[in-house]
């Protein structure tokens, strides 16, 4: 079973946020802010490192795009053209491995690192709810706050951006698909 497999890694991140709770930062509300980033950004990289050794996986269930989003109009009334141009313009800048050159070739690997990207930040987004609850009930209210806080734009968006990127990418298939077919019907006429 896919989800399975996702078990490890987020009993891993979770485990590693939630010893970083820290009650020096959660006293400070400057300092607060500043360490739900620092866990985020920790619990990311660890959730990269833990991917590339344990290849986890979603159900294809979940990463089938759905009727309501196949076109991206929903995503676009969200906000992620805005969150997208945002993005490519922070200091990490575009992402290297999504730079789709008009070849068809490039589509199936581009829908792969879209899904190992969903992949990555819904996990992230769950480990992180289950992170909030208990730093909330445990008195770490600032930090919760915090962690809410970052983890929409963080984790939320990159995953509604990566089912847009590959509803982007299917409407790229389907119209490369229908020219080379009309290609083919007005060579053959």
């Amino acid at each position: 079973m896919p989800a399975l497999k996702l078990a490890p890694i987020s009993l891993i991140v979770g485990a590693v946020m939630f010893m970083m709770l820290s009650e020096r930062a959660e006293s400070s509300w400057l300092l607060a802010p500043l360490w739900a980033a620092a866990i985020h950004w920790v619990s990311g990289v660890l959730i990269i490192t833990l991917a590339g050794m344990l290849p986890p996986a979603l159900p294809d269930t979940w990463l089938r795009l759905r009727r309501w989003e196949a076109d991206g109009s929903i995503y676009r009334r969200l906000g992620i053209d805005g969150y997208r141009k945002v993005l490519l313009a922070s200091p990490s800048g575009p992402n290297v491995f999504l730079k789709f050159q008009g070849r068809r070739s490039q589509i199936p690997d581009l829908e792969q690192f879209t899904k190992n990207a969903e992949m990555g930040h819904l996990t992230l987004l769950v480990v992180s709810i289950v992170v909030t609850a208990i730093a909330w009930r445990t008195g770490y209210w600032r930090t919760a706050l915090f962690l809410t806080m970052v983890n929409v734009p963080w984790n939320v968006y990159p995953v509604m951006l990566q089912r847009y990127t590959r509803s982007r990418l299917r409407r790229i298939r389907r119209r490369l698909l229908n020219e080379s077919t009309s290609l083919v019907v007005s060579q053959t006429s």
